[in-house]
């Protein structure tokens, strides 16, 4: 299974990506199917090449928090993206956009 952020042009669609890796490592770590290993690529300012196998709840929550991270990151890019958008657009230019990840 892989994700890759390489063919992504907008902070949203780099999000999809981002939130389709955490609920396959959350899948993983529940035991659905038969996910053994998980390859995801994420292009930041370098290329990281993350390989999660699940061997221990230390390595799987090691890689859910770079997800997190990851997560913050895009949502300042959405930010970014849309600061120029009039707020009147949406409902306010503090809170017009929300992503969340949990379920």
């Amino acid at each position: 299974m892989g994700f890759s952020l390489d063919n992504t042009d907008t902070a949203i669609e780099r999000m999809e990506v981002v939130l389709q890796a955490k609920d396959a490592l959350e899948s993983a770590y529940r035991g659905e199917g038969a996910v053994k290993s998980i390859w995801f690529l994420f292009i930041s300012k370098n290329l990281m090449i993350l390989s999660a196998t699940f061997i221990s709840y230390n390595l799987l929550r090691v890689h859910v928090v770079n997800i997190s991270e990851e997560i913050l990151k895009v949502k300042k890019d959405i930010k970014n993206e849309f600061s120029g958008v009039d707020p009147s657009w949406g409902h306010g230019e503090s809170n017009f956009i929300e992503i969340g990840g949990g379920h």
